[in-house]
Order: structure tokens, then sequence, then C-alpha cells
């Protein structure tokens, strides 16, 4: 026969237990309600399905051509349906068919700012970006400098332009952005970033924003010691600084490898 001694429990002690419990069960159900929106079949627009998603959630893009300028400030994944698994044994990825044919196109918005495939932003988030193909986007407008409001727009990022966000980019084409048209050359084109900017400074903000003031509800969290924007081909890109990736006020690493230049 064994003894067990049953030691009493400080009310702190069962406070700080429960708080565990309610934490792991909170996570466990994040997971378990996790949904997969698919796009065109649930939403018609991938922005549509964005903004109906919830953090864990997966947006799954059909193949097809979407112009939009697309923002995301969740947590989520964004991707087509590409078979992942295959693609890693794979060194020529790039040529995989839904990867190929799922194309974000970022050349036509009324908004003459904001004009990027993708913005994420905000929050410290860290989203998941995959098998897509970015082209024709030209960028956003930021300013650059001390109090932002003496400075002037520079535009960034044609394919994506990510803003205090740290998300996992891979396996997504960047082809063709940066670049404006024959009757916008001038301001229009990207001036950092072609096809990726990243920006983690005080001293950086949107344009828009200085009209438009957008609340971020999310609690700051600390930067992750790495970005992964492995395993990604970029073709045809142009901008005044970093064709393919322009990275400004961020001190971690990012990682780069296994990607292709085709245009260096």
């Amino acid at each position: 026969v064994t003894s067990v001694n049953l030691k009493p429990i400080s009310k702190g002690q069962y406070l700080m237990k429960s708080k565990y419990y309610i934490i792991i069960t909170q996570l466990i159900l994040t997971n378990l309600i996790a949904t997969t929106i698919n796009i065109p079949a649930d939403y018609a627009t991938v922005q549509e399905g964005i903004d109906a998603a919830q953090d864990g959630d997966i947006v799954l893009i059909a193949q097809g051509i979407y112009h939009e300028n697309l923002t995301i400030n969740k947590e989520i994944t964004l991707t087509s349906a590409a078979n992942f698994d295959e693609l890693e044994e794979n060194e020529g990825w790039y040529n995989d068919s839904y990867i190929q044919q799922t194309i974000i196109n970022g050349s036509v918005n009324s908004n003459p700012n904001k004009r990027s495939c993708l913005i994420i932003r905000d929050g410290d988030i860290q989203p998941t970006i995959k098998g897509l193909t970015f082209e024709g986007g030209v960028g956003t407008a930021m300013i650059v400098g001390a109090g932002c409001a003496s400075g002037l727009p520079e535009r960034s990022g044609g394919g994506i332009l990510i803003y205090d966000a740290y998300p996992t980019i891979n396996y997504n084409r960047f082809i063709d952005n940066g670049i404006s048209s024959e009757n916008e050359r001038g301001r229009k084109a990207a001036k950092h970033g072609g096809a990726i900017a990243h920006y983690e400074d005080a001293e950086v903000e949107f344009d828009e924003d200085r009209q438009n003031h957008t609340d971020d509800n999310r609690p700051s969290r600390t930067p992750p010691a790495s970005i992964d924007i492995s395993n990604n081909y970029f073709e045809g890109n142009s901008s005044g600084n970093g064709q393919d990736f322009y990275s400004h006020g961020y001190d971690g690493a990012i990682d780069v490898s296994a990607s292709v230049f085709a245009n260096i």
C-alpha cells in the first residue's frame, strides 16, 4: 500500500493553475475551430475571405487571376492549393501549376497611394503566405523620416509591403512588381523593395494614415529573432533600392535561402 500526502494549495496557486488551464483550453479550442475559407466558392474576392477569417484560419485560393490589392492584419494562412509536401523535394517548385496560376495582380486600384498586391500590417502579426504569384504591384506610399509629417511619400513594396509584422513567406513567385506603366513613370514606380519591402520603425508611417487614422487593437509583442522568406522566386521586379527585397529598421535575421533571383 502506498500512502500519498496531499498538501493544501494556496488561493494564489489555485488561481495561477486555473488561469493556466484556461489558456491551454483556449489554445486547443482555437485549433479545433480553425476554418478553411475557399475563394471564390465561399467569397467572391480574396479580400472578402480575409475579412471574414479569424486568427488561425486558412484562406484557400483557387486558380485564377485576382485583380486585388489585399490587406492582412490578422494571423491567418493565405495559400493556393499546391501540394507543399511534394514541393519541398522539387528544385523546380516554381513551375508548379497551382503556384503559377493562382495570381494576385495588383496593377489596378482606384487608390493611387495603395497599389501593393498585398499589405501585411500592425500588431507584430505573423501570418503565413505561400504558393501564390504576385505580379504587377506598383507599391504603396510610405512616409519615411523623423517626425514623418515632413517627409515625402515614397512608394514601397510592389508585391508585398510589410509593416510592424513578421510573416512567413514561402513558395511564392514575384513577377514584374515595382514597375509603372509607360504613362505613369517617375514618382509612381516603387522606390524601395520592388517585390517585398519590410518596415519596423517608429519613424515610418503609411501616407494614407495621416488622413485616416487606423486603430491597432492588438497588444504589441516582442519581435521574432528572424523572418522566414525562404524558397521564393523573383523575376523582373524593379525599384530604386532593393529590386527584390528591402528591409528598414529590423535588427533580426532575414532568411531568403533557397530562393531564386532570376534577374540578378
